[in-house]
């Protein structure tokens, strides 16, 4: 299988695992193989769109994606659960996702930015009313300071 010409983001894991973010689907190598893994409408354990603008892996090494939705990736099992399914006000769009000094997971979309604790069930949706200078975001714009502040 070749490899896309184009891409978005190339990440390494904690695993030695390279992700590849692209317009039409998700890359995994893991120095052996690559993996494709494209959206399938029919299938509720895919990635949830076909343009990955991120891939971010968190404080408990997981990966989480970002695309047509917020997927989070599930090794045991080869498989992404969609939390735009559990966190229904969750946008429909990620464009970026990290996590605060506390573990909270902060989403920025083309609907604002959300932040979630899966742990108590927590979730706030920003938009530009409460604040934030635009409602769209960009693909992969997050960082976060030295002083714990997020950038989106």
């Amino acid at each position: 299988m070749a490899t896309p010409f184009w891409n978005n983001d190339i990440v390494k894991d904690s695993k030695n695992n390279f992700w590849i973010t692209t317009s039409f689907g998700l890359f995994k190598w893991n120095g052996n193989n690559l993996r494709r893994y494209n959206y399938n409408e029919q299938d509720t354990n895919s990635i949830s769109g076909h343009y990955i603008s991120m891939i971010y892996e968190d404080y408990n090494k997981n990966i989480w994606v970002c695309s047509e939705g917020l997927d989070l990736y599930d090794s045991k099992n080869d498989i992404f659960i969609h939390y735009t399914q559990k966190f229904k006000a969750l946008p429909k769009n990620s464009k970026a996702i990290t996590q605060d000094n506390l573990g909270r997971y902060w989403v920025s979309s083309n609907e604002g930015i959300a932040c979630m604790d899966i742990a108590s069930g927590y979730f706030r949706h920003y938009l530009e009313e409460d604040g934030l200078q635009a409602n769209s975001f960009i693909d992969k714009t997050v960082t976060k300071g030295n002083d714990g502040i997020l950038y989106f």
